[in-house]
C-alpha cells in the first residue's frame, strides 16, 4: 500500500443485528427526542439480549463501580465534586463513578476540561469525533450524553444518524468527512493515515490537529471506563436509536475493526516537528524547564506536545498520575503499557517503557512474550489476566466479567480504575505518538530488539 493510500477500513465478521433503513418519520422523532430534555415517559431500551460486539453487551445493567452518595461524600470526595455538583445542580453518574477516587478524579477532571472547552476546533466538529468514538465502541454513556451536545452545538438528527453510518454516508461535507475517517482510522489503527492527514491539514494548523487528536483519543479512553465500570445512564436520557436496524455494517458498531498496520513505526519523518531548543518560544521555554532540570534533556514527545501549551500540562499532569503516583506495583504498571504499546504498534512508547519495564522487575524474555499477540503461554493467572484485560479494552472497549473477576480478587476497586485508565492513557498516548510521528530518541530499545 502507498503511503499516502487510505487503506479502507474492514468491518467483516461484525454481528449483523441491526438495518439501518429508517424513514423521514422516523429521522424526525429521533432528532426530537433527543433534543427533548424531559424524556421521562420515554420507555428505556430493551438491550435484554441484544448481541453487538461478539456477544458482548452494549452496557452492564449495574455498575461495577458505583458513584459516589453526594449524601454521603468523604471531605476529599465533596472537595473533588462540589464544582461539578454545583455547576449542573447534580451529580452526573460518570462524574459520581470516577470521583469515588479523587486522586483520579482531580486529573482527569482537569484533562477533561481542556478537551471539552478548551480545544481549538469548533464544538460541533469536536462532537462529530466525539459521537463517532462513542458508537464505534459501544459506549452508549457517552453517546447519550455527546449527541445531545452535537445538536445544542448545530447538528441535526439526520446528520446523528449518519454518524452510525460512517465516513462513506451520503450528505457529509469534506470537512466532517475526512474528521470521520480520522475517528475510525485512530480506533482501528491507532494512527491518522496519510490521506486523512494531508485532508485535514487543509482546514487545521499543527496546533488544531493536536486537538484534533486528543479529542477523539480521549473519550476513546473514557469508553473504556464508562463500559468496563458499568456507568449508567442518567435518569430519562436516550441511549443508542434502538429504532433503527443496520443493514450496511461498513460503519457500524463494532468494538473494533480489522486492524492492519499501514503505517511504519515511526514515520520516516515527523508531520508535527520535534523543537529544538533555539526553537522554544518563551511560553515553551518556561513550560519545559522541570522537565530538563529534572532529566538533563527533554525528549522528543515533550518537545513535540509543548507546541499546544494549553493542552501540555493538563495532558501532562495526567498522564503522570499513572506513571508514577498510582497505587498499581511498577511492573504491572508497566505490563500493561508495553502490551498497549505493541497492540498499537506505538514504538516510541515500546521504547521508552521497555526500560522503566526492565527496572521494576519485567525480564526481556517476559517483554518478549509480550509481543506475541497470539498466544498466552508462561504467564502466571495475574500476568494473565492484566494482559487479556489490555487485549480486551483495546479490542472491545470493555473487559468481560471473567477478567474482572479475575482481577478483583487481586486489587482494590481503585486499583482496578487505575488498570483501566492506564490503558486508556496509553491508546491515547499512542495515538498521538503515532499520528504525530514523535522521533525516536536516541539508542532507542526498537521491536525487534525483542
Amino acid at each position: 500500500m502507498e503511503t499516502g493510500e487510505r487503506r479502507p477500513i474492514d468491518f467483516t465478521g461484525i454481528p449483523n443485528t441491526m438495518n439501518f433503513r429508517l424513514s423521514n418519520a422516523i429521522i424526525g422523532w429521533i432528532s426530537l427526542a433527543l433534543m427533548t430534555t424531559a424524556l421521562a415517559d420515554v420507555e428505556p431500551a430493551d438491550y435484554e439480549g441484544r448481541d453487538l460486539n461478539g456477544g458482548i453487551p452494549i452496557r452492564l445493567d449495574t455498575p461495577r463501580i458505583e458513584p459516589v452518595d453526594p449524601d454521603n461524600m468523604t471531605p476529599a470526595q465533596s472537595q473533588a465534586l462540589s464544582g461539578s455538583i454545583a455547576q449542573r445542580g447534580g451529580l452526573m453518574n460518570v462524574f459520581g463513578t470516577i470521583g469515588q477516587y479523587p486522586e483520579i478524579y482531580s486529573r482527569w477532571i482537569a484533562f477533561a476540561g481542556y478537551v471539552r472547552s478548551g480545544v481549538d476546533i469548533d464544538l460541533r466538529e469536536a462532537e462529530l469525533l466525539i459521537c463517532r468514538i462513542a458508537w464505534l465502541t459501544n459506549a452508549e454513556y457517552e453517546w447519550s450524553a455527546h449527541t445531545a451536545r452535537a445538536l445544542n452545538a448545530g447538528m441535526t438528527g439526520a446528520e446523528i444518524l449518519m454518524i452510525a453510518e460512517g465516513p462513506e454516508a451520503e450528505g457529509w461535507g469534506e470537512r466532517d468527512r475526512l474528521l470521520m475517517w480520522a475517528a475510525d482510522e485512530m480506533h482501528a489503527d491507532a494512527f491518522i493515515s496519510e490521506a486523512t492527514w494531508n485532508g485535514l491539514r487543509q482546514f487545521y494548523s499543527d496546533r488544531q490537529l493536536m486537538d484534533v487528536v486528543f479529542t477523539a483519543a480521549s473519550y476513546h479512553m473514557l469508553a473504556y471506563a464508562l463500559n468496563s465500570f458499568g456507568v449508567q445512564l442518567e435518569p430519562g436520557a436516550e441511549g443508542f436509536p434502538d429504532n433503527a436496524e443496520i443493514t450496511d455494517m461498513s460503519g457500524g458498531r463494532s468494538g473494533r475493526v480489522s486492524k492492519v498496520h499501514a503505517q511504519p513505526s515511526p514515520l520516516a519523518s515527523p508531520r508535527i516537528p520535534s523543537l529544538s531548543d533555539s526553537e522554544w518560544s518563551a511560553e515553551q521555554r518556561e513550560l519545559l524547564a522541570p522537565m530538563q532540570a529534572e532529566r538533563g534533556s527533554v525528549p522528543n514527545i515533550y518537545r513535540t506536545m509543548v507546541q499546544n501549551p494549553d493542552l501540555y500540562i493538563p495532558r501532562l499532569e495526567f498522564g503522570r498520575y499513572f506513571q508514577r503516583e498510582s497505587t498499581l506495583p511498577a511492573r504491572e504498571r508497566e505490563l500493561l503499557i508495553c502490551r498497549i504499546a505493541v497492540l498499537t504498534n506505538a514504538e516510541y512508547e515500546w521504547s521508552a517503557h521497555t526500560a522503566y519495564g526492565l527496572d521494576a522487575g519485567l525480564s526481556r524474555e517476559e517483554l518478549t512474550r509480550l509481543k506475541n499477540t497470539d498466544t498466552f503461554s508462561g504467564w502466571e493467572t495475574n500476568d494473565l489476566a492484566l494482559i487479556r484485560a489490555t487485549d480486551q479494552l483495546h479490542e472491545t472497549a470493555f473487559i468481560t466479567d471473567e477478567v474482572w473477576d479475575t482481577l478483583a480478587e487481586t486489587y482494590s476497586e481503585k486499583q482496578m480504575m487505575e488498570i483501566v485508565f492506564t490503558i486508556g492513557a496509553y491508546h491515547m498516548l499512542a495515538v498521538a505518538l503515532n499520528s504525530f510521528g514523535v522521533p525516536l530518541e536516541d539508542n532507542p530499545n526498537r521491536f525487534a530488539d525483542f
